[in-house]
């Protein structure tokens, strides 16, 4: 499959956009109500380097704060 431009207008060049993801995420209960910190570690790999934004790979760390009312 050649370059392709999507619905938006952003161009895709050719290349290998195989992706990998790992994901690993720890979530720690702070009360009894449902209030919990969450964290996530997220590892992108491609198996060949793709073109732009598509072949790097990257590590991405999230937070975040979950409370119920």
């Amino acid at each position: 499959k050649g370059a392709t431009t999507t619905e938006s207008g952003v161009f895709i060049p050719e290349g290998n956009h195989k992706l990998k993801e790992y994901t690993f995420g720890v979530n720690y209960m702070i009360s009894a109500a449902g209030t919990k910190i969450q964290l996530n570690y997220i590892r992108d790999d491609v198996e060949q380097r793709g073109a732009n934004f598509f072949g790097i790979p990257r590590t991405i760390i999230l937070t975040s704060f979950q409370t119920a009312f």
